[in-house]
């Protein structure tokens, strides 16, 4: 893929009325799925530009944003900041950034850099919460939300289908392969149904 050209970034940007400076654009290039950039308005507020690598991508933007329209306000309360997207195209989504730092970057040689430590048990904790929260939304408002639902049996059985498409791409230890067995057939561990 070709460098990530700022000016060309800028340039889209304008094209959707969003005018932003090219002093002190930061570029973030630890995306799978897009290519990210960060930019000031004449007020100084921050922006993220999020560009798609590959058109595809585009095609997936559509849940991607029911997901946050569904979690932005639950996770509110507890004064979580989601993305707003204020611009959201096939070829850009643009949202005013969130408070804080990036968790990881990746330097100049391609090399990821942890601007926390992962090992860390109030990260541990931090991170726990946030799930808990995620998984306190209410699955009948997910559904009513177009969020994908699955059942405990539809999701044991989705992770059954993936372990079978691994084994049959690639070689797997037996011992390994039981593992993966015990942890599905294990009730405790698995997913279970509310009540």
């Amino acid at each position: 893929m070709s460098p990530f050209d700022v000016t060309d970034a800028l340039a889209l940007a304008a094209r959707h009325d969003l005018h932003l400076s090219a002093h002190g654009v930061t570029v973030n290039e630890a995306g799978l799925d897009y290519r990210v950039a960060l930019a000031s308005d004449d007020t100084g507020r921050r922006w993220v530009l999020r560009i798609p690598r590959r058109p595809d991508v585009s095609a997936k933007t559509a849940d991607e944003l029911r997901i946050l329209d569904l979690v932005g306000p639950v996770l509110a309360e507890d004064g979580i900041a989601v993305p707003r997207w204020e611009i959201h195209s096939p070829d850009l989504v643009a949202y005013r950034a969130l408070p804080g730092a990036p968790g990881l970057t990746l330097n100049d040689a391609g090399e990821p850099v942890w601007h926390m430590d992962p090992a860390d048990a109030r990260y541990a904790e931090r991170l726990g919460r946030l799930l808990a929260r995620l998984h306190s939304i209410d699955v009948e408002r997910a559904g009513v939300a177009g969020i994908e639902v699955r059942t405990p049996a539809r999701a044991r059985q989705a992770w059954r289908d993936d372990i079978a498409r691994v084994r049959d791409a690639f070689t797997v230890a037996p011992a390994l392969i039981e593992e993966w067995e015990a942890w599905l057939d294990d009730d405790i561990a698995g997913p279970t149904a509310r009540s």
